[in-house]
């Protein structure tokens, strides 16, 4: 049986990814074992299934042996009996967001098979935490502005407390999400510290591409007109990210009916974590997304950037979101960061 058990809950938009893929990496250590339900993405659709009967989606299928709640709740039983170190860690930024019933029933599996159990998770002030939800829903999928930040706008206060009152406050540890505090503003390596994980490998880049307020644009006109996701997807988010600007901002108007929660989230915080949060003061930017119609006014410098990448004519780009977005979906048909050598052996296979 497991000595103690952590389960790092998220939450989500705090590094939870570049976490998990450096965990994926090693492994383990002397003393903790990592479970690896779903390498080398987050256990999340095993959590899901096991614990909140959520029936397997295309985008996100998880591993083969997990394709029912049942064979979920297997899967996880068979790490757990795996283990064979004092300390094991379950990365699952969903556990964060578990509707009571789903807690219980996941706490009790987990306690079959650990003597003590701890939940860690980093904390993200809301209205940074709002921008950032806004522009990754985007990278995945579409819907009206309004239903996006209505969907961010969850208090995470409600979530906290359920964990405190499941494992008892003692037992969940609640860190600021301050890149600025961390060593070289590494996540990756506040976790390992925290946790006395020893170094785990520092991720590359950030796992989570980051785009630009122009190149959100692109991404939005693209996901109006193709809202499913496409495996190859994450090319064209990679070719997006090569194009620079102001990085993306939401107006003060759609922040403002945030403001109560995050006032909320602000005190919570004090209280809790004895953390006084600080949003920062950002200049306002003329460009800040206000409304849906905002992000069909892109610039002409940006339409030349994709006319450049695509071959397409800008001239036929100005003032049409469907030329735009099939411009934009053509970004996915070359592959990124293939190097010359890697293209002549594919070259050489194909012949």
């Amino acid at each position: 049986m497991i000595d103690e058990l952590i389960l790092h809950i998220g939450m989500p938009k705090t590094g939870t990814t570049s976490i998990q893929r450096a965990l994926n990496a090693v492994r383990g250590g002397a003393d903790w074992t990592y479970l690896d339900l779903n390498p080398p993405h987050s256990a999340n659709p095993v959590i899901l299934r096991a614990h909140g009967g959520i029936a397997p989606v295309s985008v996100h299928p998880g591993p083969r042996g997990a394709q029912s709640p049942q064979a979920a709740h297997a899967h996880l039983t068979h790490a757990l009996k795996s283990v064979r170190t004092p300390r094991a860690i379950l990365s699952a930024e969903v556990m964060m967001r578990l509707p009571p019933a789903a807690v219980a029933s996941l706490l009790d599996h987990l306690s079959q098979h650990a003597r003590s159990i701890r939940a860690i998770a980093y904390i993200r002030p809301p209205l940074s935490f709002i921008t950032s939800y806004v522009q990754q829903f985007y990278k995945t999928g579409h819907a009206p502005l309004a239903d996006v930040l209505r969907r961010a706008q969850r208090p995470i206060t409600a979530d906290a407390a359920l964990w405190d009152h499941a494992l008892g406050r003692e037992h969940v540890h609640f860190l600021p999400f301050a890149r600025e505090t961390f060593l070289d503003g590494s996540v990756v390596q506040h976790f390992a510290e925290t946790l006395q994980l020893g170094p785990l490998p520092e991720q590359k880049q950030n796992a989570n591409v980051s785009l630009s307020d122009e190149a959100t644009r692109l991404m939005v006109q693209f996901r109006r007109h193709h809202p499913v996701r496409h495996p190859n997807d994450g090319r064209i988010l990679h070719r997006l990210s090569k194009l620079r600007g102001s990085p993306f901002r939401l107006h003060a108007e759609c922040l403002a009916q945030a403001q109560s929660m995050a006032n909320a989230t602000y005190a919570w915080a004090e209280e809790r974590m004895k953390w006084e949060m600080c949003e920062g003061s950002s200049k306002p930017s003329p460009r800040a997304i206000r409304e849906d119609a905002d992000f069909q006014d892109i610039l002409p410098e940006t339409l030349n950037w994709l006319s450049e990448q695509t071959s397409c004519d800008a001239t036929q780009l100005q003032n049409d979101p469907e030329a735009i977005a099939k411009a934009v979906s053509l970004l996915r048909d070359r592959p990124t960061g293939q190097s010359t050598v890697g293209r002549l052996a594919r070259r050489l296979r194909l012949a």
